[in-house]
């Protein structure tokens, strides 16, 4: 199959997907809400024992996986529009000019908005069964009540952080349906945060400290309580919950070799290799480790085809003349070691020059972390220079799409099965302890505490080998620009912008508004000081890479507007049908 018939399947399949099942199971056939007869599955016979609530659960912790896993990874859509990234497949309709692509009634082929909403409000969907049931079972104490409801607040709390950053105002859904409904109404982005924000409060409390891989732990609740506070503005309760974290005795940045996994006893190698090999990320000696979604080879019920880590973030590099992608399965050294890249994200010359060139000792852009352009050579055996390395003035190709440099260290997973080298299964960070202390700083900034905040970022520089940074140098960019190298394909990028620009628009700080959002926002101007790409609107094709300020959120579908003919859903401002906007609700009923 190739590549264009492989997207093909991908988006035909999540086509198939209901746009949203919250807000659109009236607009269906309504017997499949009474099965017939009532099945033992069925909510009154599955959650009313402490075994089915725990059941429960277990569906919602692999909600969380579906983003990293599952062939495709849906965490690009976070980087395609931003600071340091952008799309990179060279067909027109992929990501590039978010003006002309991205609307309430479609998007590009290779994004996933309308997933990211699906996606949420189906783990809503499933944790608001537990909340709503949480008193049917017999338990053998409070404590084993409260943290099976703390983790699924954990769970409602986490989605609603990303649909919020995501889409902003949207429907807060607190209890389980039992009926269709018409009749949902958008919530305010601030109402959300203040519920969630008092449901994780409790959620911290009773949640369990230790547990097995991929379960939500009471060091995860607080690091999702650190960005809640800091989107409600509350930062002394987010340094607070952040040292509930760092101090609290159980984890500590990974400073020495450990685990196993590929060049694990070769000296040429180092700490940031093992922390992101897949055979570390879940064992307990990685104490940096607070939340990982759970992919492993032959893990009863992972993904379809697993990470394809290196296809999706992997220069295209087959398509400069003189090299091939070849079908011996890794039989050639270049292709066994970099995959067979497509290239859907690609990074600005910012995060490619300016950040490398930044600290030379900085063991993240060493020769085994950080695949430079010069470590490409052609390996097609016909080829006149057959095995030298690539000059980007030799490259008679789109070097949008196939030249660039990359952290190797976090793409390369080794791949369990024969067929096409996309980069094997692999169990994924969610939550590790060097953003805790990146929250942490954030904090302090926002409190023009720079001193603490140069602290904790230089803990995380110090690890990769870097120099420190002074209080003087600290800017909520330069906090960001260290997001970047430490965090770049773990982190959601975009929400975490969002979540900023929102910020700076409530304390009116820097000359931002809430009002004024549409038209003029740190996120936006974020990306015109870093994204060379889109401040310079580069011609990319039939297309140019183009974002305006009102894409701080994405569009509302408007398949789910359609469907809730009985309530009203607001369409973000900048989007059509955002002229019918009402104001949205500022409590939770």
């Amino acid at each position: 199959m190739d590549f264009n018939q492989l997207i093909m399947k991908k988006i035909n399949k999540n086509r198939s997907i209901i746009l949203m099942l919250l807000l659109i199971t009236a607009a269906c056939n309504e017997s499949w809400l009474e099965p017939q007869p009532l099945s033992f599955y069925s909510p009154e016979n599955s959650y009313n024992t402490v075994d089915g609530m725990k059941a429960g659960l277990l569906g919602a912790r692999k909600q969380l996986r579906h983003e990293w896993g599952d062939g495709f990874q849906k965490i690009v859509t976070e980087y395609y529009w931003t600071d340091i990234s952008l799309g990179a497949i060279w067909l027109a309709n992929f990501s590039h000019d978010a003006t002309l692509q991205v609307l309430p009634t479609s998007e590009p082929q290779n994004s996933y908005m309308n997933w990211y909403w699906n996606n949420a409000y189906t783990a809503i969907k499933n944790v608001n069964i537990i909340i709503s049931r949480i008193d049917l079972p017999e338990y053998n104490s409070e404590e084993e009540r409260n943290a099976i409801l703390g983790e699924a607040y954990f769970h409602r709390a986490y989605w609603y952080y990303r649909l919020a950053n995501q889409f902003g105002d949207v429907p807060f859904v607190e209890q389980e349906l039992i009926s269709p409904r018409l009749d949902f109404m958008s919530h305010s982005r601030e109402t959300i945060f203040q519920k969630i924000k008092k449901d994780m409060e409790f959620a911290v409390q009773w949640m369990d400290e230790d547990t097995w891989g991929g379960v939500p732990n009471r060091a995860a609740g607080y690091h999702l309580l650190t960005k809640i506070y800091l989107a409600c503005r509350e930062f002394d309760n987010a340094i607070n919950a952040a040292n509930r974290v760092i101090d609290g005795g159980k984890y500590a940045l990974m400073t020495e070799r450990f685990g196993n996994g590929l060049y694990a006893n070769d000296p040429e190698y180092d700490v940031l290799w093992d922390l992101h090999r897949k055979e570390n990320k879940s064992i307990s000696a990685n104490t940096e480790a607070i939340l990982v979604a759970q992919d492993k080879y032959e893990t009863e019920g992972n993904s379809n085809g697993g990470s394809a880590m290196m296809r999706v973030w992997v220069p295209y590099w087959r398509k400069i003349t003189g090299c091939e992608y070849n079908l011996s399965n890794g039989a050639d050294p270049q292709e066994a070691k970099l995959g067979r890249g497509n290239s859907w994200v690609r990074t600005s010359d910012f995060f490619n020059y300016n950040m490398r060139n930044e600290d030379p000792n900085d063991q993240r852009y060493n020769d085994k972390n950080w695949h430079k352009i010069e470590d490409f050579y052609y390996n097609k055996a016909s080829f006149a220079k057959f095995g030298e390395p690539i000059l980007p003035s030799d490259v008679g190709a789109d070097t949008t799409v196939a030249l660039f440099p990359f952290f190797y260290y976090k793409l390369f997973v080794t791949q369990e099965r024969s067929g096409t080298l996309n980069g094997g299964y692999t169990d994924f960070y969610i939550f590790r302890l060097a953003e805790t202390y990146l929250l942490r700083a954030e904090a302090y900034w926002w409190k023009g505490d720079l001193a603490n905040a140069a602290e904790d970022i230089n803990v995380v520089r110090t690890r990769a080998g870097a120099s420190a940074k002074k209080a003087s140098d600290i800017t909520l960019d330069y906090i960001f620009t260290e997001r970047a190298r430490e965090l770049y394909q773990e982190e959601p990028r975009k929400t975490e912008l969002t979540r900023v620009a929102f910020i700076m628009a409530s304390l009116n700080k820097d000359g931002y508004s809430l009002e004024d959002m549409r038209e003029k926002n740190w996120y936006h101007d974020k990306i015109m000081r870093t994204n060379n790409y889109f401040r310079d609107e580069i011609q990319y094709g039939s297309m140019a890479y183009r974002i305006r300020p009102y894409h701080v959120y994405w569009p509302i579908p408007q398949s789910a507007i359609d469907a809730n003919s009985e309530g009203h859903i607001n369409q973000n401002l900048g989007y059509q049908g955002s002229e019918n906007n009402i104001e949205p609700l500022t409590e939770i009923k």
